[in-house]
């Protein structure tokens, strides 16, 4: 082999990271010779952010993991915000604590992830829980709030319903309200919605349907028709929203910022640039049903892995399956709610709440990081649902990469 291969990878999220392991891991001994994988993020650490409604409430410190508690030994890392993609040339340029770097690669795998960072005027007098460090501040908040504060919790979906729950479980001497812009949790079923008010209603949560907040200020909330409400402090748990780096790289993306990409990941005009988890819009039958979170994300990093290990062997690709088998609820440390779905998402009849709900939700967040680091030394291994119809793999038995040896 005579050049290096180089396999960049921006972001180290549950997407980023499964896909780093499951590529190093599946390299033959001599394709690890002429293959270098690099991770770029703008912290050493992985965050977990299926626990950071615990984070905010003191629950847990474990939100942050250190990336080589997670991450194969052998991929490199380096510490940076990634400041735009050079499509054209094969490069990306980071801008690092010593300065700019340019990192050529031959193949791109583009996992940034997303947040959920206040979408109204004010929102810089609220904390969001999308990030550590938004959840970690909410923490230093909450610890100097006296008896009959109010916090007040924007957004009605699961991270809303997961923060107000766990923070009410832990600080019963507080006024906690949960405002939902339209139905708490609309997508779930009305048999589980009920159980979910009365939980939250068994914690003192107030919950409000139907009132959108227009507006954040120092010590209130402004609501849609002008009234406000009192709040010493207000924590943002809105939709999420994706970085601006695949638009302003001049990538296709669609209305929310998302990178388009095929039902085998990638993009159309770049087939070396690969797309995973939050932050991409996949097209086609295999994408329709998919939702952010890390049940889409991690899978969708292990395929990244496989289409990338193709493009670099001149393999035909496959094409994306990622079912569903469950939807999973926090409500609190003593009490969890757990929907059965079908692999398309659909909603089923059965349900499990309780202690019962409760532990099943603990360990689906344990599997997902004990499946993440399995794939350090089992490609493959981490569980994955087929996609509604069972696998699409052989419609996608159609294109062949260029192979290691010869580039694109």
């Amino acid at each position: 082999m005579n050049t290096t291969k180089t396999v960049a990878i921006i972001g180290a999220g549950y997407a980023g990271v499964l896909a780093a392991n499951r590529l190093q891991a599946s390299l033959t001994a001599a394709e690890r010779l002429g293959v270098s994988i690099v991770m770029v993020n703008p912290r050493a650490v992985f965050i977990d952010r299926i626990r950071l409604h615990q984070l905010a409430a003191g629950t847990t410190d474990a939100a942050a993991i250190p990336l080589d508690h997670v991450l194969h030994r052998d991929v490199d890392v380096i510490v940076g915000e990634v400041a735009r993609i050079l499509p054209l040339r094969n490069s990306i340029v980071i801008a690092a604590s010593e300065g700019s770097i340019d990192l050529a690669y031959d193949v791109l795998i583009y996992a940034v992830g997303s947040g959920a960072p206040p979408s109204v005027p004010g929102g810089a007098f609220s904390h969001s829980v999308g990030t550590h460090a938004g959840a970690f501040a909410v923490r230093e908040v909450v610890r100097k709030l006296e008896p009959g504060n109010r916090i007040v919790i924007v957004g009605g979906g699961a991270t809303g319903v997961e923060v107000a729950s766990e923070l009410s479980e832990q600080n019963p001497q507080l006024d906690i309200s949960l405002l939902s812009a339209g139905q708490l949790l609309s997508s779930m079923p009305q048999r589980g919605r009920k159980y979910v008010k009365r939980k939250l209603a068994s914690l003192n949560v107030k919950v409000t349907e139907n009132e959108r907040v227009v507006h954040v200020g120092v010590g209130f909330v402004g609501l849609e028709g002008g009234r406000k409400i009192r709040s010493d402090l207000t924590i943002w748990a809105g939709s999420f929203t994706v970085p601006a780096l695949a638009c302003e790289s001049a990538l296709a993306v669609d209305a929310a910022g998302r990178l388009l990409v095929s039902e085998t990941l990638q993009h159309q005009e770049y087939p070396n640039i690969i797309g995973a988890g939050d932050s991409v819009s996949v097209q086609g039958g295999a994408g329709n049903h998919l939702r952010m979170g890390c049940a889409v994300a991690a899978p969708m990093g292990g395929h990244a892995a496989v289409t990338a290990l193709a493009y670099l062997r001149s393999e035909p690709y496959t094409a994306l399956s990622i079912g569903f088998f469950i939807r999973c609820l926090s409500l609190g440390r003593r009490s969890g709610f757990i929907q059965h779905v079908g692999k398309d998402d659909v909603p089923k009849r059965l349900q499990l709440s309780g202690r019962a709900g409760a532990w099943v939700k603990e360990r689906i967040c344990v599997g997902v990081i004990s499946g993440i680091q399995k794939e350090r030394t089992s490609p493959g291994s981490y569980w994955t649902v087929p996609a509604p119809g069972g696998s699409r793999a052989a419609a996608a038995n159609v294109h062949v990469g260029p192979g290691i040896e010869d580039g694109r």
